[in-house]
């Protein structure tokens, strides 16, 4: 269901990072990776979803033996259970075949990415199901005991069983490949580097089937994996992992899985590699595009004083006491060569590719594999080759050598007797700067003038993208541009190691893990003198190591001839592109779900009694995945995003009735760029008393009561004022008929269209309503007419609101003047919208009227230059005469609508007819 990115270098080994062993499942664990990132873990107690940081079982599961799962390419997740074939889209699953007793024991699940088939090796045999409600010893494609099954590069089908390994296709025979071959539990097509398959033993295979190798020592092969940087590996049944480079070199795997069943191994798309084991265990490992040398690789010793690039993309690393050693570009290493008395400080190339060795005996250089001392005996603290020469660092003096010989000196401003460690860097303009104990200075080399830019520490120094200067000293990061010292941030003290990366990144490496801040937003905030931006930490989850300062020699770091670097410390060297380390895959928010007060999920309007609500959400990364940023808006109660939180849950209680819009992102673990919104809407039902029938109930019993009031009030002024009661009378009579008239005033605007004169819609609704009441008990027919005034927004842009009213008024007047009065309803519906409702109309007689008052509105010869044809004013029309199967008024209506919008489509200023 993923496919990986390519990874940038062949990363051996690949880093431990941690174990997870508080799983919900238990025992020959399964792993699979979905579409959403999650990784699916199922075992001999169901299956669950682990997310980073949270394991989240499928309920429906829970218990149930499963034993394998796999994605398609529809991102559907298969589940082979004891219990039957599952299929699951999230956490909701349905059980859509039944398994005979003896199918699974044990089951190899492979959905078919060229169909919708799912098949299953068991040990009765291979199974292909295609929709059948159960599989049964009598659906066996081959009846003999399986336990895999796959599709190799070129499309062939395959399986591995107890006899051996089996190839064939979906609908022809299967025939044995290499059915003396004993056992075959799990197969692998790893593309160049062969086909192999495990058992008993460890095989590698030619197309036909016939064995090429058996790796010997690798015994009881339980899986094995095919890694996006060439290595193969295998988990063994109580033999542990092994690792085949891509080199075809074996080696042991990881010393705390020695002994262990291994029963998957799995790549996700972000480059971890997961090993389960039958313990229940699941391993995490990380593969990196830095490379890693240790003393484990090979690496001469753990004094690493220095490191000089090569033209074959590795490096040479001094290694103090012993002598040099060369570095593959893929992080494999050569031999030491002794020299230099084995004191080896400080390495430098020269344009040529000549190595120069610097230390406590003087300045050597390498030839050919053999360190000739040369006429410098003082001993070397750095090296620098420079278009002008090489410089060499000796006790405090700043020397210029070319072609054997010293051209000039500058005694090193500052200097500390003892001092082992001087940075050097060339300058853009030919200008040298020098970095040690004592301070940083700007060096004239023309001028041979030293200028301090200050006297601080410095440990490292680094060329800015910009032309500048980075230099770090103790738990201070400071900026030089234009030889003029900037504003400095703190960081910690044991940061040591500066490094800039291909892309924006400025590193800092030391004994307690890297950090990374972006050159670009660090450098405008020195600039400015605003706070400094917030810096990216990085570890073993990312795949780089923490380093802890030799102390003697250097440099520590060099760019090598690809735009990689090369970063060594205390036993350690990597080789790598540090800008890929930082290229984090985006994520994406997956598993949102809303659920009422009692937890339950709400796929409904929600009552207010089910308050308070609840979202949760969340986003699947492996490394750092507990400071994973979230931001959450609720529309529309808020309109701005949350502040960025770890958070994965938000509650909301109190909701009045409405409809309501759950937004939520990830912004990555630093505030990455935001993944795409994930929505959820939701309608909370209003409360008794919000109820629209139960307010105007109590509305209606508050006028009663006002009206019983008053007329107790009446009665008792009647009785006071007996005297003025004839008076009072008239008065309350005459005014009564004013009311009345006011009223039936009052209720005939209320019905009528102000603009036209015609009915409104609430006229029309109360009148048509009336009329299809009698339509039973009628003999006649009733035909409705639903016109509209074309192009009427281009009317109204051109000549104005009030010219536009002007021509509503004009069709009014047709419609007015076309009707018979108390037999036919005309009304004006809203906008340039009417209705005609003609009662013992045919369908003939409909279009004829219909047509007349197309006719008569055209005839008005209203200009209209924005209705291309006629360029006066003109109207569709929708006519539908109402039948048995209509029972309302609206129905009808709905009809004449859809037959006007055929109109319109038609070319407008014509008459359509409903079916």
């Amino acid at each position: 269901a993923l496919a990986w990115p390519p990874l940038a270098v062949a990363t051996t080994p690949a880093r431990w990072v941690r174990v997870h062993a508080e799983l919900a499942v238990e025992g020959s664990l399964r792993l699979a990776q979905g579409p959403d990132r999650m990784l699916w873990i199922a075992g001999g107690a169901g299956v669950t979803r682990f997310d980073g940081v949270q394991f989240r079982p499928i309920e429906a599961l829970d218990g149930v033996p499963v034993r394998d799962l796999a994605f398609d390419r529809e991102g559907s997740l298969w589940i082979a259970a004891a219990s039957g074939l599952y299929r699951a889209r999230g956490l909701d699953v349905e059980q859509v075949a039944m398994l005979d007793d003896g199918l699974h024991s044990h089951v190899g699940l492979w959905p078919d990415p060229a169909s919708e088939e799912v098949w299953l090796a068991t040990p009765r045999g291979l199974f292909r199901w295609q929709g059948q409600p159960g599989l049964t010893a009598a659906d066996a494609v081959v009846a003999r005991v399986f336990y895999s099954i796959g599709r190799t590069t070129d499309g062939r089908l395959l399986a591995g069983g107890s006899d051996g390994l089996w190839h064939g296709h979906a609908d022809g025979p299967w025939e044995a490949l290499d059915a003396a071959g004993g056992l075959v539990y799990a197969i692998v097509d790893a593309g160049p580097a062969g086909l192999w398959t495990g058992g008993y033993r460890l095989r590698r295979h030619a197309a036909d089937g016939s064995v090429l190798e058996v790796v010997p020592d690798i015994e009881f092969v339980r899986v094995i994996s095919a890694l996006s940087n060439g290595e193969l590996w295998v988990g063994t049944h109580g033999r542990g992992l092994w690792i085949r480079s891509p080199e075809g070199q074996w080696r042991a795997g990881e010393p705390r899985l020695a002994g262990e069943m291994i029963t998957a191994i799995r790549e996700d798309v972000d480059h971890n590699v997961w090993v389960a084991t039958e313990a229940g265990e699941l391993h995490q490992f990380v593969l990196s595009p830095m490379s890693l040398t240790t003393t484990r690789e090979g690496l001469g010793g753990q004094l690493v004083s220095a490191l000089a690039a090569t033209a074959d993309g590795g490096v040479w690393a001094a290694i103090y006491g012993m002598g040099i050693q060369h570095i593959g570009a893929d992080g494999h290493p050569s031999a030491v060569i002794e020299g230099c008395q084995g004191d080896t400080r400080t390495l430098a190339t020269d344009a040529a590719g000549v190595l120069w060795i610097g230390g406590l005996p003087g300045l050597c250089m390498l030839d050919g594999d053999e360190v000739l001392a040369t006429s410098h005996r003082e001993r070397v603290d750095a090296v620098l080759a420079t278009d002008a020469g090489l410089w060499i660092a000796s006790l405090g003096t700043l020397h210029l050598w070319r072609d054997g010989r010293i051209e000039s000196e500058h005694r090193l401003e500052g200097w500390i007797e003892g001092n082992t460690q001087v940075h050097l860097l060339a300058q853009p303009a030919g200008g040298l700067w020098v970095g040690h104990e004592g301070g940083l200075w700007s060096l004239d080399v023309k001028g041979g003038q030293q200028q301090a830019v200050h006297r601080e520490v410095v440990r490292g120094l680094v060329a800015d993208a910009e032309g500048g200067l980075w230099w770090l000293g103790d738990g201070v990061l400071g900026l030089v541009m234009d030889q003029r010292q900037l504003a400095s941030i703190e960081v910690d003290a044991r940061f040591w190691l500066p490094v800039t990366d291909q892309a924006d990144g400025l590193w800092l490496f030391g004994p307690r893990g890297v950090r990374r801040y972006s050159q670009r937003e660090l450098r405008a905030a020195l600039s400015s003198g605003g706070r400094a931006p917030a810096a990216i930490e990085y570890g073993s989850a990312h795949g780089l190591e923490s380093l802890r300062n030799a102390g003697i020699g250097g440099p520590s770091m060099v760019r090598l001839a690809d735009g990689r670097v090369a970063v060594a410390g205390y036993g350690k060297v990597m080789l790598g592109s540090l800008a890929d380390v930082a290229a984090a895959s985006p994520v994406m928010v997956s598993g949102l779900e809303l659920r009422n007060r009692l937890g339950m999920p709400v796929d409904a309007p929600l009552r207010a009694d089910e308050l308070p609500l609840s979202m949760s959400y969340t986003a699947a990364t492996y490394r750092d995945a507990d400071r994973l940023l979230f931001r959450h808006r609720l529309w529309p109660i808020e309109q701005q995003w949350s502040a960025p939180s770890t958070l994965r849950e938000r509650s909301y209680g109190g909701l009045a009735a409405g409809a309501y819009r759950f937004e939520v992102q990830s912004l990555g673990v630093h505030g990455d760029a935001p993944s795409a919104v994930a929505v959820h809407d939701v309608v909370v039902l209003p409360r008794w008393h919000e109820r629209l029938d139960v307010r105007l109930a109590l509305a209606g019993a508050v006028l009663l009561l006002l009206a019983a009031s008053l007329r107790v009030w009446l009665r008792w002024r009647l009785q006071r004022f007996a005297a003025r009661q004839r008076e009072l009378e008239d008065m309350v009579g005459e005014r009564t008929r004013q009311l009345a008239a006011a009223n039936l005033e009052l209720e005939r605007l209320a019905r009528t269209d102000a603009l036209t004169g015609l009915l409104n819609r609430r006229g029309f609704e109360e009148a048509a309503g009336a009329l299809f009441g009698t339509l039973g008990e009628a003999s006649g027919r009733l035909a409705l007419i639903a016109l509209d005034v074309d192009h009427f927004k281009a009317y109204n842009d051109r000549y104005g609101h009030g010219e536009g009213d002007a021509c509503l008024r004009a069709v009014g007047q047709c419609l007015a003047a076309s009707v018979r009065a108390g037999v036919d309803i005309a009304a004006r519906m809203g906008g340039e919208e009417f209705v005609v409702l003609i009662p013992g109309a045919d369908a003939e007689s409909a279009r004829r009227r219909a047509e007349e008052l197309r006719a008569g509105v055209e005839l008005r010869g209203l200009p209209h230059a924005g209705n291309s044809g006629p360029g006066v004013v003109t109207v569709s029309l929708g006519v539908a005469l109402a039948g048995p199967a209509d029972h309302g008024w609206e129905s009808v209506l709905a009809r004449a609508d859809g037959a006007l919008y055929a109109a319109k489509r038609s070319g407008r200023n014509r008459v359509e007819m409903a079916d």
